[in-house]
């Protein structure tokens, strides 16, 4: 699960994607191009959080101020080849907060307060005063960090954003996408930078060529599902 973990296939095409974003004024000693944005930085801890970052309160598992959800935890401790440096799913910190979410539903305004101290993860600022005022936001958020169907759910929405460009076939199962300006991409999303780089952590568990060039990101995932003898 490390960032660096990619089969020989995905190398190649990842070097190709590195290379074909270069142009003759690239400069590798220029401010942008050694910028590491937040998205990054979370789409990196995603990728590297092992069983030893992981505590345990009770019969409830938490990375930081993240509950994790069980499943992804407990899966190592029984596992006989797997220790404390065995990573976590890709996607875990993505689905304990999807969860996290929907608990906001079933909570109601009875465990607002309990909910609150993910807000910041989540969208990036103090949850509101509220159930009434934060529920527009988590109606948008729940859409695409959500449990059910997320792959499709997740493609759908940035599909939509004016900062994406690129192919998104869905009965393929191509998607091949450009997204040219991560910060205008949290801002449409209405969520922090650190939770589209845990959505595009979840990304990566299907086995894609991915690659960060300062503020933007370029994804190919092309299985041709609909091709014959696929």
């Amino acid at each position: 699960m490390e960032a660096s973990g990619k089969s020989y296939k995905e190398m190649i095409t990842y070097n190709e994607l590195k290379d074909s974003d270069k142009t003759d004024n690239d400069d590798p000693n220029s401010k942008d191009a050694a910028m590491v944005s937040d998205v990054q930085k979370a789409y990196d801890e995603a990728l590297s959080i092992a069983r030893k970052d992981i505590t345990r309160d009770g019969k409830s598992y938490y990375y930081g101020d993240i509950n994790v959800l069980a499943e992804y935890v407990e899966w190592i401790d029984k596992y006989p080849n797997a220790d404390e440096n065995t990573e976590i799913n890709q996607g875990a910190i993505y689905r304990s907060l999807a969860k996290r979410l929907k608990e906001f539903y079933t909570g109601g305004d009875k465990y607002y307060s309990n909910w609150k101290s993910i807000c910041p993860i989540i969208f990036g600022f103090e949850a509101l005063d509220t159930w009434e005022e934060m529920l527009p936001y988590v109606e948008n958020a729940s859409i695409y960090i959500t449990n059910e169907n997320s792959f499709t759910e997740i493609m759908n929405k940035l599909q939509e954003l004016e900062c994406v460009e690129g192919t998104f076939d869905y009965e393929a199962r191509n998607f091949d996408f450009v997204i040219s300006d991560l910060s205008k991409a949290v801002s449409k999303l209405k969520i922090s930078d650190e939770m589209l780089g845990y959505i595009l952590a979840a990304l990566d568990e299907y086995g894609p060529a991915s690659l960060f060039d300062g503020n933007s990101f370029t994804f190919k995932l092309i299985t041709n599902k609909n091709v014959e003898g696929r």
